[in-house]
């Protein structure tokens, strides 16, 4: 029998999927760079401390950034007010 949300009981909605997916891709990112970092600090010429300073530069851009989104929603009028 469906439930009220429109699914079967012990099946997960195709959404929760999807961000799961999400939140998976944007926690993995700093770590793929991470992996690159000798390779991308030799096609800049710098050392790789200082190439690091991209993971940190990175990681503060996806908290800054990140943060407003949420809110987006509440800017634009219900359909239904």
């Amino acid at each position: 029998m469906p439930s009220a949300s429109g699914t079967t009981p012990g099946k997960l909605p195709f959404v929760v999927w999807v961000l799961a997916a999400g939140t998976f891709l944007m926690g993995t990112t700093e770590f793929v760079v991470a992996g690159l970092l000798p390779e991308l600090a030799g096609d800049l010429g710098v050392s790789v401390s200082h190439a690091g300073l991209l993971i940190t530069a990175f990681a503060i851009g996806m908290i800054v950034g990140a943060r407003p989104w949420p809110w987006r929603p509440c800017a634009f009028p219900s359909a239904g007010r």
